[in-house]
Parts: C-alpha cells; sequence; structure tokens
C-alpha cells in the first residue's frame, strides 16, 4: 500500500490552535482526501504528551495520579497503540495530528515521535505558529493566570531558535514550516482559513470557524489577579469563573515598555536569527501601548469602580460586599466563583 502524507501542527500555544483543531475535529470527514488523527477529542496533546513524553509523570497534568516507571510505560504503550491503529488504517492521502504540545518536546521526544510514525507516512512535514513576542508574553501571564497563582516578577524565557533548531535537525528544514500569528496576515483574518491555505485544502461546504478560547479583558484579568493573591491554588469552581468573566468587557491586557524588557529572556541576536530562518520577524514597537499599558503590580490592582459594579450586578444585593478594598474584591470574586459552579 502506498503510504500518505502526515502533517503535524505543534501549535504553539496561543496561536490559534484550538480553533483549527476544533475545526478539522468537526469536519474532517466532509474533506476529500483528508484524515484527522484524534482519540476522541479535537486536540490531541495528551495523547502525544502519553505516547512519547519522556517525564509525564512529573508534569502538572499528570503529577495527581502518582504514575510510577510502569504507569507511564502502560500509558505510553497505549497511546502508541491507539496511534499506531488510525495511522495504519487511514487510506487518506493526507493525516493531519494536531497537538501544541509537540512544539515543546525535546530532542528525543521529537525523535522518538518522528521514528514511530515513519513507517505509515511517506513524507512528515510540521506546521507551526509564533506569535510576536510581547503579545505571546502578555497571552502566556493570561493563561498562567487562569490555571492558578502567578506575579509579575516571573520572567519569560522564548526559546524560538531553539524550537526551530530542533525541529529542523529532526525532520529536515526543509519540511519544517513557520507562520506568523498575525490576523491581518490572514484570509479573512482567520488563521484556520490560513492554515487550510498552506495545505491546500478547501473548507468543508457550509463549515464555519468560530473562535475558540475568547481571551480575558484587562478589567476581568484585574478581579482575576486580586482573586489569585488569595486563592492561589487552582480550586472547583475556577474553570466557571473565567468563563463568566470572559463577559466583563473592557480594553485588552498590554505590558508597558518598561515591563516588558524587564520580563523579557531573549537577545536581538536570537531575534535576528529567528528572522533569518523563518522569514519574518517577531520584533514588535514595545512601546506602542505604553499610555495604556501596565507597569508594575499596582497598576494590575488598580480595579476601577466599574469592575466592582459589574461584580455587584452579577451576585446580587443579598451577596455583593459593600467594601471595596483588595480582600473583599477577592471575596466578592470567590463568591462568584461558586454562583458559577453551582449553576453548572
Amino acid at each position: 500500500m502506498e503510504k500518505q502524507q502526515l502533517i503535524v501542527h505543534a501549535g504553539s500555544h496561543k496561536t490559534g490552535s484550538s480553533a483549527i483543531q476544533r475545526y478539522l475535529f468537526d469536519n474532517w470527514q466532509r474533506m476529500d482526501g483528508v484524515a484527522y488523527l484524534n482519540r476522541g477529542k479535537p486536540n490531541a496533546s495528551p495523547w502525544m504528551l502519553q505516547a512519547f513524553k519522556h517525564d509525564i509523570a512529573e508534569l502538572p497534568a499528570f503529577r495527581s495520579r502518582q504514575l510510577d516507571a510502569a504507569d507511564s510505560a502502560d500509558m505510553r504503550k497505549r497511546a502508541r497503540s491507539v496511534l499506531a491503529e488510525q495511522a495504519g488504517q487511514s487510506s487518506a492521502p493526507l493525516s493531519i495530528l494536531s497537538a501544541e504540545a509537540i512544539g515543546a518536546f525535546n530532542l528525543p521526544e521529537l525523535q522518538a515521535l518522528r521514528d514511530f510514525v515513519s513507517p505509515f507516512f511517506s513524507q512528515i512535514t510540521l506546521h507551526q505558529y509564533f506569535r510576536p513576542i510581547k503579545a505571546r508574553m502578555e497571552s502566556a501571564f493570561q493563561e498562567k493566570l487562569k490555571h492558578g497563582a502567578t506575579t509579575l516578577e516571573d520572567k519569560f524565557p522564548l526559546a524560538y531558535c531553539h524550537t526551530l533548531d530542533l525541529q529542523d535537525s529532526v525532520f529536515g528544514k526543509e519540511n519544517v514550516h513557520a507562520y506568523k500569528y498575525d490576523s491581518a496576515c490572514f484570509p479573512q483574518r482567520d488563521v484556520v482559513a490560513h492554515f487550510l491555505d498552506k495545505l491546500g485544502l478547501k473548507a468543508a461546504q457550509g463549515s464555519v470557524s468560530t473562535p475558540v478560547n475568547a481571551g480575558l479583558s484587562l478589567p476581568a484579568i484585574q478581579l482575576l489577579y486580586a482573586y489569585r493573591k488569595f486563592n492561589p491554588v487552582l480550586a472547583r469552581g475556577d474553570r466557571a469563573l473565567v468563563r463568566k468573566l470572559t463577559e466583563l468587557r473592557g480594553e485588552p491586557l498590554r505590558f508597558n515598555s518598561a515591563l516588558y524588557q524587564k520580563l523579557v529572556v531573549l537577545t536581538q541576536e536570537e531575534i535576528e536569527r529567528f528572522k533569518e530562518r523563518a522569514g519574518f520577524s517577531l520584533a514588535e514597537e514595545t512601546d506602542a501601548d505604553d499610555d495604556i499599558g501596565i507597569r508594575d503590580e499596582e497598576d494590575l490592582l488598580a480595579i476601577p469602580q466599574r469592575s466592582i459594579e459589574w461584580l455587584h450586578e452579577q451576585l446580587g444585593p443579598r451577596l455583593a460586599v459593600g467594601k471595596t478594598d483588595l480582600q473583599a474584591v477577592a471575596s466578592m470574586v470567590s463568591l462568584l466563583a461558586e454562583q458559577q459552579n453551582r449553576r453548572g
């Protein structure tokens, strides 16, 4: 049997991966000559971590399971068995595997992935989007805050060059494709349309790409940051709380250039080397948002009155707290989390 082509979409994080995955998961069976490799979920990251990540037991998502070496080996065997079954059964000319976790694989893990899928596919290409540096930092801060306590002291080591170096060495430079995550460059400003176009695919008839994982506004992030000061560990109801906070509108989170310079761990030499390899620059005008950008924790905790009013509207007079000090605000956000959790 003639072997087919495999497209590995490796993210990266916060570059529309969820939208691409959801679209492919929902529509691949209506797309001619395409198979979407999945384990019942749009995002294959947990599956790929189980199959190839060497330190699976130490990852936050798996740590609570207290896996020993035998458990990890059994998990790896089962995950790889499903991948082999799907790859072996597919007769489509083009198969797609989408897992942003692959974008963070180290050299042995990338090699293990390549060696495992190579018998099934005549060609393997890897596709990855990269977000401009400052925007990536702002997005990463928000994501960390959603999943637990974080501070404005945490550095952001962005190993963009190292990532491409590893992928080039494993798959071959000609098979690794890097794209700038910039909606202004996408057809209809849609990353899904851009991804399909790069693969030479047409959208499934009647399908529509929809946004996934909407970000939080600055007012919402401020409330969540205040809540995390007193509730640093992810708790039951926090996911529902984040969903509710997406309803609080306002300006986006932006870092002041001074804060950006304090937190970024990336040299100008690395920025230039990435530009030479990828064919586009990730540099930005870092002071473009200085008039609205936060400079420190004091700015982040300067919660506007309209956010307090929004909390009162959600909680009602019976639960709303009259005081507006930081702990009182955190208490109201905690009540909102409990309320949303009860509502399911």
